[in-house]
């Protein structure tokens, strides 16, 4: 079974991407990551002039890399931490291709 987990506003989650089901016991937060990926559906984010390459949000609850796009652009707010466990599954640009942005160029993280 394949499972990205991932902690959230101190809350648990999983991400069943075989089922495409976001799993986790608090209700409210676990709606707001489901309605803010789900906004970005059909759309392309990133790309020129971005630290992460143009992917398009079709299916993400059923791959790693949409999922955190989308949660990236659709539920991250500045005021909270992006969580660390879905970095690794942004679609970003090597260091080197980041036209000299810096390592803090994502100040998120």
């Amino acid at each position: 079974m394949k499972q990205v987990k991932f902690t959230y506003l101190n809350k648990k989650f999983t991400l069943d991407l075989e089922k495409g089901e976001l799993l986790g016991d608090d209700e409210i937060i676990k709606q707001k990551i489901i309605d803010g990926v789900n906004g970005c559906k059909n759309h392309r984010y990133g790309g020129a002039g971005s630290a992460f390459y143009a992917i398009m949000i079709d299916n993400p609850f059923y791959f790693a890399d949409q999922f955190s796009m989308a949660f990236y652009y659709g539920v991250n707010n500045k005021l909270e931490k992006y969580p660390k466990e879905l970095h690794k599954y942004l679609p970003k640009y090597k260091e080197s291709n980041f036209m000299g942005a810096t390592k803090g160029f994502i100040r998120t993280f």
